[in-house]
């Protein structure tokens, strides 16, 4: 009896090893991938051309002749110019139709097709990682990357509405408010 204990143990042992053993390899492979993808060229410009929008609304915004009063312009375009925290609110329902799908299609696109382009694909498809743990590691990486331009977007419209307008606490509806909420509410 053990000797058949002893071996449970060693078997269990060996099972985990490999468990970590490919934790590990699929860590390291998820770290070569990101590192790949936000080494590209056109990965950035992809960044910078999201962040551009922001930045392009806020200065549109700030340098129209005539200003709006609150809450007779286009919606959200009107909030920017009393809380300038209202451009990346602008940006992202401006992106989120056309522009955040776009750039992430080309990118996600780009981790495959980047690797044919390469050559590398051949190598990775017979390499022991395995397709689908392949094509999971790619679909974590084009996720980490819609994760970072949904990021660029708000960060780039909150810096550009605080650099061009006032800001102050945001408006809420009289559905939302509560007691200890009105203090910071300002009646829409």
């Amino acid at each position: 009896m053990p000797a058949e204990r002893g071996t449970d143990v060693t078997a269990a042992a060996q099972g985990a090893l490999v468990t970590n053993t490919r934790l590990s390899s699929s860590l390291s492979l998820m770290a070569s991938e990101l590192s790949v993808l936000f080494r590209r060229l056109r990965t950035w410009a992809m960044l910078l051309a999201l962040a551009a929008i922001p930045i392009l609304i806020a200065a549109a915004v700030k340098l129209s002749s005539h200003p709006v009063a609150p809450g007779r312009g286009p919606p959200f375009l009107d909030r920017i110019t009393q809380n300038g925290l209202f451009v990346g609110v602008t940006a992202m329902i401006v992106s989120v139709p056309l522009f955040l799908p776009l750039t992430i299609g080309v990118v996600a696109g780009d981790t495959i097709a980047g690797e044919a382009n390469l050559g590398t694909l051949r190598y990775l498809l017979v390499a022991p990682a395995g397709r689908v743990r392949l094509l999971l590691i790619k679909y974590a990486s084009a996720a980490a990357f819609c994760l970072a331009a949904t990021l660029t977007v708000a960060a780039a419209g909150a810096l550009a509405g605080v650099a061009l307008f006032p800001v102050g606490p945001l408006p809420c509806s009289p559905a939302t408010r509560s007691a200890s909420a009105n203090q910071w509410c300002v009646p829409c």
